[in-house]
């Protein structure tokens, strides 16, 4: 990732988060388009542009990790993501894991929560 796309001042992502479900102190990571009330639009030092809630105080991005994350090496201690990797395809997720594991520090925490198929399977058979 170069320089001119790197994020500073986070240690923890929500990655696949909607704008919708910030919370305080983490930077949420997904895709959307339009417009959407209580979102105020800042741009970091490098013109990145981190939306803020004005109630909440989540902050969020608007970005494809298919570009990769954008922030430096060791620099973020968690990663969340809740119900994002089943989107992905599996080169897509490989991709994905291998960025994670790039920007995480030593000893930092990932968490990755996806459906259970079991439950879905007895639902269909």
């Amino acid at each position: 990732m170069n320089q001119a796309g790197i994020i500073s001042g986070f240690e923890n992502i929500n990655v696949g988060a909607s704008h919708e479900e910030m919370i305080p102190y983490w930077l949420g990571i997904t895709i959307w388009g339009g417009d959407y009330d209580g979102l105020v639009s800042e741009r970091t030092e490098n013109g990145i542009e981190i939306f803020k809630h004005k109630v909440f105080g989540g902050c969020v991005i608007n970005h494809n990790i298919n570009k990769g994350l954008p922030f430096e090496d060791n620099s973020i201690s968690n990663i969340y993501s809740s119900h994002f990797i089943e989107h992905l395809t599996f080169s897509e997720a490989k991709f994905y894991f291998r960025e994670a594991y790039r920007v995480l520090k030593p000893n930092g925490v990932m968490r990755t929560v996806c459906p259970d198929i079991s439950i879905w399977i007895k639902k269909v058979y």
